[in-house]
């Protein structure tokens, strides 16, 4: 006896085997919920067709094919779906399993359209382009909701600050009062810098993109402004270098900084 022949013995005893067992469960259920499950009639289907298979396969002269292949309907199934997947997604997604099991063409002669491959039929099968831009959460600061803002046409603002103060006393009913003295003012000067931001742009990507890039970039500019950025909340709380000293300065001078609470 041929090994194929053997196989296919081998195959339908175990089959038989495992359908008694399936009939088995098929009469627990008769007996005690009155019918058969979906599951357990699949079960059945499912055997009898592979035995079936077997059947006719082993009374004919040649088996069927060379190759030994049992086309029931579970395995002709099985072999249109590998066939599908090669079609759609091209010969190269296939397991080695797969490949074996459908016998399509070698790794040399596949030659089918597929998308994965941009000159294979990729370039015809684009994806899909939002028209919308996710977009970052811009951080801020909210300094500029309880701070004082002051427009001014000028290169600065003059502030009158309060230096020191005096320190109130105790005294008695008959006892001779003298001056408090301590409290002195001063001056501070705060200039006004500028802030700005610089965009470049081509005429190209200006009029070929898919977006309003002239709107887009005064959104951000606007979002920017309104928000102080990072470099506006930074230099509010401890300003900045020597020569680019805050709008707010006067946050961390000596003779400010004791007012703030």
């Amino acid at each position: 006896m041929s090994t194929t022949l053997q196989t296919m013995y081998d195959e339908m005893r175990r089959t038989w085997e495992d359908m008694k067992n399936v009939v088995d469960v098929q009469d627990k259920e008769i007996k005690s919920v009155g019918e058969v499950s979906m599951e357990t009639k699949t079960q059945i289907e499912r055997m009898n067709d592979r035995i079936s298979g077997l059947e006719t396969q082993l009374k004919r002269p040649n088996m069927g094919n060379p190759a030994g292949d049992i086309d029931t309907k579970a395995a002709k199934k099985e072999k249109t779906d590998i066939y599908v997947k090669a079609l759609q997604k091209g010969y190269s997604s296939l397991s080695a399993e797969e490949k074996s099991a459908i016998k399509l063409v070698g790794p040399g002669e596949a030659k089918a359209l597929q998308s994965v491959d941009d000159t294979g039929g990729g370039y015809l099968a684009p994806v899909d382009f939002v028209q919308d831009i996710i977009k970052q959460i811009v951080l801020y600061s909210p300094i500029r909701d309880v701070a004082t803002v002051r427009q001014t046409e000028n290169k600065s603002i003059l502030y009158p600050t309060r230096t020191a103060t005096f320190a109130a006393q105790w005294v008695a009913e008959q006892v001779q009062r003298t001056e408090t003295t301590g409290l002195k003012y001063g001056q501070e000067e705060i200039l006004a810098h500028e802030m700005y931001a610089l965009v470049l742009i081509t005429y190209a990507d200006m009029e070929d993109a898919y977006f309003d890039m002239s709107q887009q970039i005064q959104m951000e500019a606007a979002e920017q402004g309104h928000h102080l950025s990072t470099a506006m909340a930074s230099a509010s709380l401890r300003g900045c270098s020597p020569t680019q000293l805050s709008p707010l300065q006067c946050l961390v001078t000596p003779a400010c900084s004791r007012q703030m609470v």
